[in-house]
């Protein structure tokens, strides 16, 4: 029998997905892997330090070898709300920053007895594998694993079986009559902070029960931390926290997987077979401009147009402008609606869809249009790039002067760029933003924001010469092979009634500066002229 090694997500796919790659890598690939998906939208309010924020739900995707995933985003295998609810009084500031992470991973872990009864590696999504495991899995003993003994800021100091790294015999703990979730003994679920009850974290009942049932000899159980350290990198607390991108020492999330990228990352992989390339957009009240952005880069050599619709409960849709390419296979469609700044994510979301279908895929917006200077045909231009991911620069257009919508054409409408140099809301110069290419193929790849991502490889300007740094979103533009004619505001007719109702796709501080200062942040890009101006007040923008 295969043995068994489980992982609760929770809205953290790409640290998901590297653990199982360390754990391949060094642990070789007999392992049955369990991915059991919590993955959810939370609504964190807003605490003393911390602004509000959303987290839509990032369920695990990526299909592979020997790896199985049990979906509870909805509640279908426990329903976690609907214990959680039997605790009214629970602590509130542990909704506010974790969710109740503690105690729904308890919950779940208990569940886990029933589903894998012969035993299981419980492995965080945070933790990479340094060193080979095998020797984990004792089917004699209730459990193996490293003790806390104690535990910073733990109120009554309770000692607790870290979960991070264990292994787990639930047939061996039933007979025991040891349990992993104790209603009774949870992490703050109730709101008196001076009850011990409250302060039991994750493992610690476990931990007690085991000793008090006497369910197997101190030895077996304690993995000294040398030993245990020796096993594993963790990121620390990645796996509940609000935000999962930073930790407190200000070191991020995909930082720190590139800093370990020994431990998971393949040394080489393959590129794939076929020549085709696809664009991938997201897009939320764009079906003005939809067909024309379709259709334009069909005409460029471009297999496939695989867009996200973004838009919300009540909007519009792309399937109805964009029927006749559906339908030819042209034109897909990912249904993508009310998340909110959710746009490298949905990046994430294709690349691991179709990453391994396409030799390249450009990441692109509906305001965007690429134009080709020395070529005809995309292909021309990228099969000639030896690299994993292939740059190009904006060209900022302005509004042409006009002030109110057209039914022409955005190419027709907006043919003056804007002038060299000019800046945008935060003081960078527009034209210098990239967007990319991504070679297919790739073993991992995450984006922190929409213009270049983060992954292993080459990447090089699209004159096919020009290095480029690992993180760079910014450089001097070059047109004389491509460019991106970035059209960045329209009108001010369709700025404001459009662009400044959907705000922007990745960052909710980016859309609340826009919303602050929308007028500030057209005149960025375009003349200040009194038609337009007394579009603004005829409309009541401005007084």
């Amino acid at each position: 029998m295969k043995k068994t090694v489980v992982i609760i997500n929770f809205n953290t796919p790409e640290m998901c997905e590297a653990a199982i790659m360390s754990l391949r890598k060094h642990g070789g690939q007999d392992y049955r892997v369990i991915v059991f998906d919590n993955s959810a939208d939370v609504d964190y309010p807003a605490l003393k330090d911390l602004a509000a924020m959303k987290m839509c739900a990032r369920p695990f995707t990526r299909k592979m070898p020997g790896v199985e995933v049990i979906d509870n985003t909805k509640g279908q295998v426990i329903d976690l709300e609907a214990e959680l609810a039997k605790f009214p009084y629970k602590d509130d500031f542990g909704a506010k920053v974790n969710n109740n992470g503690s105690a729904r991973h308890i919950i779940t872990v208990q569940a886990l007895f029933d589903i894998v009864p012969d035993g299981f590696l419980l492995l965080e999504p945070d933790v990479l594998i340094k060193n080979s495991v095998d020797f984990m899995f004792q089917p004699n003993r209730c459990a193996v694993g490293y003790v806390q003994e104690h535990q910073p800021g733990n109120q009554f100091d309770i000692p607790r079986l870290v979960p991070m790294l264990c292994y787990i015999n639930p047939t061996r703990c039933k007979e025991s009559g040891v349990r992993y979730y104790d209603p009774e003994r949870c992490w703050m679920l109730t709101n008196d902070r001076s009850l011990k009850r409250n302060w039991y974290d994750t493992g610690a009942s476990f931990l007690e029960d085991i000793k008090t049932h006497k369910a197997q000899g101190s030895s077996g159980i304690k993995l000294g931390r040398d030993v245990y350290m020796s096993l594993m990198e963790h990121y620390g607390s990645g796996s509940w926290r609000r935000d999962k991108t930073r930790r407190s020492d200000g070191v991020s999330a995909e930082k720190w997987l590139m800093n370990h990228s020994k431990l998971w990352m393949p040394e080489t992989w393959a590129r794939p077979k076929s020549d085709k390339v696809a664009i991938c957009a997201i897009g939320r009240l764009e079906n003005k401009y939809a067909k024309e952005f379709v259709s334009h880069h069909l005409k460029l050599g471009f297999d496939k147009i695989i867009i996200y619709d973004n838009n919300h409960d009540g909007e519009e849709s792309f399937d109805k402008v964009l029927k006749t390419y559906i339908t030819k296979k042209q034109v897909e469609i990912i249904d993508w609606r009310n998340r909110e700044h959710d746009q490298c994510h949905a990046y994430r979301d294709c690349y691991v869809r179709y990453g391994n279908d396409y030799q390249w895929i450009g990441f692109f917006d509906f305001d965007e249009h690429l134009k080709l200077t020395t070529a005809k045909n995309i292909k021309e231009v990228l099969n000639g790039i030896d690299a994993d991911c292939v740059s190009l620069s904006w060209r900022t257009m302005t509004d042409n002067n006009l002030v109110v919508y057209s039914a022409g054409t955005l190419e027709k409408r907006f043919t003056q760029p804007a002038p060299e140099g000019t800046k945008d809301h935060n003081g960078i110069v527009a034209n210098y933003f990239l967007k990319t290419f991504v070679r297919g193929g790739l073993p991992w790849i995450y984006w922190v924001h929409p213009h270049t991502p983060v992954l292993k490889g080459t990447r090089l300007y699209i004159d096919g010469k020009t290095k480029l740094d690992g993180g760079a979103c910014y450089q001097h533009p070059d047109y004389s092979v491509a460019r991106l004619d970035h059209f960045t505001t329209k009108t001010i007719s369709e700025w404001m009634t459009n662009k400044v109702v959907r705000g922007f796709g990745c960052k909710p501080s980016n859309t609340a500066k826009l919303r602050n200062n929308p007028i500030d942040v057209f005149f960025c890009y375009n003349e200040r002229t009194p038609m337009k101006m007394d579009w603004l007040k005829m409309n009541g923008f401005v007084k």
